[in-house]
């Protein structure tokens, strides 16, 4: 590093002094270590510290918003893809991850359903952070790659997940009850239907034929009751839409409580433990 002497005009107009030969000589592509003088080489060191100093913070900061969900502005993508192949292959990963999850949210029929597909998805990512944990053939540093890849993609799902619960798609889904009380009005309306055709038809032929028929409507209509009661048997044993969201979101603290224990565990302290709520000598934060 440059020593300064700091408090004097001197050190301030030495440095500015070097900083401008220094660009003079970059700009001519005159910047060979032979061709440089000490004061040259000493601030060529400097301005490449500063440069790594900028590089990682920047790739820091990309990082922690992929960890805790976010998304990543244009410059933000374009300067991973230059700069971190591998973190923007991760990038890419979990963006599609969140799309398809989107998706997915869209399909629910039900309230329920919704609660349900997030349960799902952290028993999954919950599963993968303990295979990684538990697996003895991957490197360190390859696992804690992937815990931090599947953090990322925790904190992506819930915050889709919110916005959906937000939306006024959502607000027009039904309940599981609801639905149920829905069908059994659809499936009584067409068996009134259905009464009023056959009360309609007068001649005894028609009327012994359209008899035969109607038997075998009714074990159709029986056969759907059935299924009905069966369905409704198995969402009243279920548990209750508030019940299913507190099953999903203890699954999803579960999910991140694991992998940020592990990450602070595995990595050394210092730079980054705040993201986790820990200080830099790995103490927990008690937030005030």
């Amino acid at each position: 590093m440059l020593p300064i002497m700091s408090g004097t005009i001197y050190s301030m107009g030495k440095r500015a002094e070097l900083e401008s030969k220094w660009q003079q000589k970059k700009e001519s592509g005159k910047i060979f270590q032979k061709e440089m003088t000490a004061d040259e080489r000493m601030m060529a060191r400097y301005q490449e510290d500063l440069e790594n100093m900028r590089k990682n913070d920047t790739m820091n900061s990309i990082s922690n918003k992929l960890r805790s969900g976010q998304e990543l502005t244009p410059d933000e993508v374009q300067y991973l893809q230059r700069n971190n192949p591998a973190l923007y292959q991760e990038y890419q990963e979990i963006k599609s991850e969140k799309e398809a999850y989107e998706r997915g949210l869209k399909n629910c029929k039900t309230k329920e359903d919704v609660e349900r597909f997030k349960i799902n998805k952290m028993n999954g990512y919950l599963a993968q952070a303990k295979s990684v944990m538990n697996n003895p053939n991957i490197p360190k540093g390859q696992k804690k790659a992937l815990m931090e890849k599947i953090l990322g993609k925790t904190m992506g799902i819930e915050k889709v997940h919110m916005k959906f619960v937000s939306s006024g798609r959502y607000a027009s889904l039904p309940t599981d009850e609801e639905l149920t009380e829905e069908k059994k009005r659809k499936n009584a309306q067409a068996g009134e239907s259905a009464e009023a055709v056959s009360d309609s038809i007068g001649e005894d032929a028609e009327i012994a034929g359209d008899a035969e028929n109607e038997g075998g409507t009714d074990r159709e209509q029986e056969a759907v009751d059935k299924e009905e009661e069966a369905a409704e048997k198995v969402i009243i044993k279920d548990e209750s839409l508030p019940q299913l969201r507190e099953s999903a979101d203890a699954l999803a603290d579960s999910v991140k409580a694991q992998v940020s224990d592990y990450l602070v565990r595995e990595r050394d302290p210092g730079y980054g433990l705040e993201f986790f709520g820990y200080d830099q000598k790995g103490k927990a934060v008690t937030k005030k």
